[in-house]
């Protein structure tokens, strides 16, 4: 599945009910001492309890990647859970924990998050653990390093796949699936900060696929991300300089 769509739009959905149960940009105005919070390590991450009196979890990203919540499959309990960046003035992610439900967050290397339960009035505890995964080019904070040459694009997952590509020599360069794939896909090309698109495409030249022409410089580095969007197969693509 696209984690970020799917994952923005949970926190939408259920951001009501944020406002009503977690109306707070810190612990200590829902009453709960930092000592109180459950920091996740390797060696209780398979073994965790949330009760009505232990509710705030703290986990550190081992990787860029995904985070997996996953429930006791023998318990029906159920109970709110949502995410948080370290600061608690972000929700990564917000949903309903239930029988064979996990909940999965994108997850960035060192970064801190906060996993608030609130269980219904009647459960008492649930077991649960976590699972991390290591993903390669889940965005341009572990982009996949690349040179002129043809490649392949998996969407496993439904995840877009980022790459990130070092000029060889200042000039022009082609990068597209045109004439590699039938696969409907979509392009987007950042600066260096990974953040400012300078270049896209979709349905190049009438077809389902992509490509786009740039002047580069020599040494500047160049973010590519092929898109989830129309496509969750493999195909190939390329990089070539005109």
């Amino acid at each position: 599945m696209n984690w970020g769509k799917l994952l923005k739009k949970r926190a939408a959905l259920a951001f009501f009910c944020l406002v009503t149960l977690y109306p707070f940009t810190g612990l200590d105005a829902i009453g709960i001492d930092s000592e109180d919070v459950t920091v996740i390590s390797e060696i209780n991450c398979q073994n965790l309890k949330a009760s009505q009196c232990k509710t705030v979890f703290e986990i550190k990203a081992q990787y860029s990647g995904v985070i997996t919540i996953v429930g006791d499959y023998l318990s029906d309990n159920i109970g709110l859970v949502t995410v948080f960046t370290n600061d608690y003035k972000e929700i990564v992610t917000q949903n309903l924990h239930e029988l064979n439900n996990n909940i999965s967050f994108l997850s960035q290397k060192g970064k801190t998050y906060n996993i608030v339960w609130q269980l219904k009035g009647e459960v008492q505890e649930v077991k649960w653990s976590i699972n991390e995964i290591e993903q390669p080019g889940i965005s341009y904070i572990n982009a996949i390093e690349v040179s002129a040459a043809k490649m392949q694009t998996s969407h496993v997952g439904s995840m877009d796949q980022w790459f990130v590509y070092e000029a060889e020599e200042s000039g022009e360069i082609q990068i597209g699936s045109f004439g590699h794939t039938n696969e409907n896909t979509c392009l987007f090309v950042y600066d260096g900060t990974g953040e400012v698109v300078i270049a896209s495409s979709n349905y190049y030249n009438g077809t389902l696929q992509s490509q786009a022409t740039l002047n580069v410089i020599k040494g500047e580095r160049y973010f590519i991300k092929w898109s989830s969007a129309f496509s969750t197969g493999s195909y190939s693509w390329e990089i070539a300089s005109l």
